[in-house]
């Protein structure tokens, strides 16, 4: 019988190789919905089709097993333009915090995705794992800095989990450690294991009231599902790094 773990990472590797298909249909829905309120698409069509091209033949390419170190770079840098055109582009009508949030939380799947192009390489790259462990702890640097500036977040935690500030600092805290140990490549399984459950305590209790955002903080809807499932992606992401850790399984 198959070792479980085997079992969890090709669970984790058919999630990965198809969220570049769940973001472009997530992304078409996002722009959909807020062409349905105004006259005309928030983004040139153009740059929506170009991404959403890109992301269906990287999805695409995963399930060909066609050049997927190359491809998982490409998506990395797609989502880094999305979270630049989510931060800069005027015609989008969003709330300041909306923009820096739906950019930051880019970031974790682009430290994931670097991490798979990694171990797609025939020799690993400590460059790229390097980079792969400093954007993940910068993602979780600004979900932090988010909940301690941001009413929404601060207002939402405090909604949906008992203890109040304390709560608030404690997980704060909890997140900086961890980011510390990305950073400093100390500590790498403990941050790991803390970081899971952190993002998913934090998608599930907080993030997971969908109508307490998108009715009472204003956030459209599948702009929220787009941030649950960057945040999916970096819990599957941060499992399938633990699993992978000093095994000798080839990807296939």
């Amino acid at each position: 019988m198959a070792d479980w773990r085997d079992w969890a990472l090709k669970a984790c590797l058919f999630f990965l190789s198809r969220f570049p298909l769940v973001n472009a249909v997530t992304l078409l829905m996002v722009i959909g919905a807020t062409a349905i309120r105004e006259e005309d698409s928030p983004l040139p069509p153009k740059l929506v089709y170009g991404h959403v091209i890109v992301q269906v033949v990287c999805g695409m390419a995963y399930q060909l097993k066609w050049k997927r170190k190359e491809v998982s770079l490409i998506l990395c840098g797609q989502m880094l333009h999305l979270a630049y055109v989510a931060l800069t582009y005027p015609k989008l009508q969003y709330s300041d915090w909306l923009r820096v949030k739906i950019a930051s939380r880019l970031l974790g799947p682009v430290g994931v995705y670097l991490y798979f192009a990694d171990l797609l390489n025939k020799t690993s790259s400590k460059q790229l794992r390097k980079s792969s462990e400093a954007i993940l702890g910068t993602y979780l640097v600004c979900i932090s800095y988010l909940l301690l500036n941001s009413s929404d977040d601060k207002n939402g935690l405090k909604a949906h989990l008992p203890g109040g500030d304390w709560a608030l600092y404690v997980i704060v805290g909890m997140l900086g450690a961890c980011s510390v140990a990305l950073f400093s490549g100390m500590y790498l399984r403990d941050a790991c294991y803390l970081t899971i459950g952190l993002i998913t305590l934090y998608s599930v209790f907080i993030e997971g009231d969908i109508d307490f955002w998108t009715k009472r903080r204003r956030v459209p809807y599948w702009v929220h599902i787009r941030l649950i499932l960057d945040n999916v992606c970096v819990i599957v992401g941060l499992i399938f790094m633990r699993l992978m850790h000093g095994r000798k399984m080839k990807i296939d």
